[in-house]
């Protein structure tokens, strides 16, 4: 497998999250605010604890979108691994 097509392959849950857990620490850092409860920011609109759970992949699309700078939109993709039998 070649980068494009590593690249390309959509993320897992877990990758997503990890994901958007480091551009929010990076945002928070950047602006003097610290990943830690007497460090971050009392006017964000997530959690300390929802940024953790959201680490290890557990978030909602509601979640996502309170996040400032994140811009969500859902896809659906459905692969048929064994074709039905008749």
């Amino acid at each position: 497998m070649n980068d494009t097509q590593a690249e390309s392959r959509p993320l897992t849950r877990k990758e997503t999250g990890r994901a958007v857990f480091e551009f929010v620490k990076s945002d928070l850092e950047k602006r003097g605010y610290a990943l830690m409860q007497n460090g971050f920011d009392p006017l964000y609109p997530v959690s300390l604890r929802t940024l953790q759970d959201m680490r290890n992949g557990k978030f909602t699309e509601s979640t996502l979108q309170k996040i400032p700078g994140i811009e969500v939109s859902v896809l659906f993709s459905i692969t048929f691994k064994h074709q039905a039998s008749r």
